[in-house]
């Protein structure tokens, strides 16, 4: 019976350090996973940040890009207005070229023909028939194409 006892108890105390051993293992994977859980959590966190922040920044550079376009589109616009004015100018000053023209009648007739097609391509101008550089048809209302 002493025989026995010794050898339970043996097996007893065998087993106990297997037991704390196991229990001090399974505590420190324990403390691993959380750790790694916490890290993990930190750079997703991180990852959401720069998501953010990269988010911010294409949606200011697309505005950037839609304002350059709009600017382009108006300077573009008051370019070809500003030529129309010009050519318009141009051909009201040559209508008074005709000085050696002796018959007033005459010179007056040429004249008025000149204004009556002058103010027809105006007319024409300002209805919308004017094609922009993309080929497209600029309307005489302004707008602005957007993309």
């Amino acid at each position: 019976i002493a025989h026995v006892g010794v050898s339970v108890r043996e097996a007893t105390e065998t087993d106990l350090s297997v037991a704390e051993r196991s229990q001090e293992n399974v505590n420190r994977l324990m403390n691993e996973l959380m750790e790694l859980s916490s890290r993990a959590g930190q750079q997703s966190r991180h990852i959401t940040e720069i998501t953010e922040r990269i988010h911010v920044l294409v949606r200011e550079g697309v505005l950037s890009m839609q304002f350059e376009d709009i600017v382009s589109q108006m300077l573009s616009r008051i370019t070809r207005q500003t030529l129309a004015v010009g050519g318009y100018l141009h051909t009201m000053l040559d209508l008074h070229n005709d000085r050696e023209q002796r018959d007033g009648l005459l010179r007056f007739r040429t004249r008025i023909a000149r204004l009556q097609s002058l103010i027809a391509t105006a007319q024409e101008n300002s209805s919308g028939s004017e094609l922009g550089d993309s080929g497209k048809q600029l309307d005489s209302g302004g707008e602005i194409d957007l993309f």
